[in-house]
């Protein structure tokens, strides 16, 4: 157990909590960018957007590590509910369990933007690969011989100057 009292742990708290919200809502705007960048298909504001999701996530890993060590110093280990375990003890008013819960709802926002954006940019990349293997052997899944009586599937590792 620690000898932080309740009220230094609550400051302690609301100030990771507030970062960490800053953070979440960063985070969330960069993701509504890149749905917009894949929208116009501007490759450079994917890539970056990529870098700045890339800090924003590691800075969001820095602030949940500094939680957790804030939890454990104060005896509520690293569970799943330790930080609102940690809420209750050193906030009666619930303010600090009120920011949690937004910070996680945003967060869960913010996972599933990231799953519809990876599953856009997995469609694409099939789309461009089914393109390319088109453009390489004739057909994508073709069960058809080339010029010399090799496989299509063989094919379509040659270059596209040779397709």
């Amino acid at each position: 157990m620690t000898d932080m009292t309740p009220a230094e742990c609550k400051a302690a708290l609301e100030e990771n909590l507030g970062k960490s919200m800053t953070s979440v809502l960063d985070l969330q705007e960069i993701l509504s960018e890149e749905r917009q960048a894949l929208r116009c298909n501007d490759t450079m504001s994917l890539n970056d957007g990529a870098a700045r999701k890339r800090m924003c996530v590691v800075r969001l890993d820095e602030l949940d590590a500094e939680r957790t060590e804030l939890s454990k110093a104060c005896g509520f280990g690293d569970t799943p509910n330790a930080v609102p375990q940690l809420a209750g003890w050193c906030d009666d008013g619930e303010s600090v369990l009120k920011t949690w819960t937004a910070f996680l709802d945003v967060a869960r926002q913010c996972s599933d933007m990231n799953t519809t954006n990876g599953a856009i940019i997995r469609v694409r990349q099939s789309q461009v690969q089914s393109a390319i293997c088109l453009l390489r052997s004739g057909t994508e899944d073709s069960n058809t011989y080339g010029p010399t009586g090799q496989n299509s599937k063989e094919l379509g590792t040659r270059s596209l100057a040779q397709a």
